[in-house]
């Protein structure tokens, strides 16, 4: 009995130490997200993040009906924009003018019908 009871103790303490250091990486929790969500009727050929820094990332097609995200670690404050080409269009704005060195959170950029970009944060949907 006294082996089971250390054999249960070392299962316990090793499932409550990995969850506690995996949780926060499998979840993004101390990360910035950005989502690209294509609700028109055209696909998106190309999608580009702009950060302060160093923070610049590309992402190819997304379909119609179709999502993408990019997470990442702000590494200095500054504005975050979006370019993005749809149609030979191109769009341009600001997802967050305000970004913090270090900000978590999700954001999402909703490509629309009618060339309309929509930028809702986690809190609004």
């Amino acid at each position: 009995m006294n082996e089971m009871v250390k054999y249960l103790t070392i299962v316990l303490v090793l499932t409550i130490t990995a969850y506690v250091f995996l949780k926060p990486i499998v979840t993004h929790e101390n990360e910035y997200k950005v989502v690209i969500v294509n609700i028109s009727n055209h696909d998106v050929s190309k999608v580009e993040i702009i950060g302060p820094g160093s923070n610049t990332f590309e992402m190819g097609t997304i379909r119609e009906g179709h999502i993408q995200d990019y997470i990442f670690t702000p590494k200095q404050d500054g504005v975050l924009e979006y370019l993005i080409i749809q149609n030979d269009q191109s769009l341009r704005g600001i997802i967050e003018s305000n970004l913090k060195k270090g900000d978590k959170g999700d954001i999402y950029v909703v490509v629309g019908e009618r060339y309309k970009v929509k930028i809702y944060d986690e809190f609004d949907i």
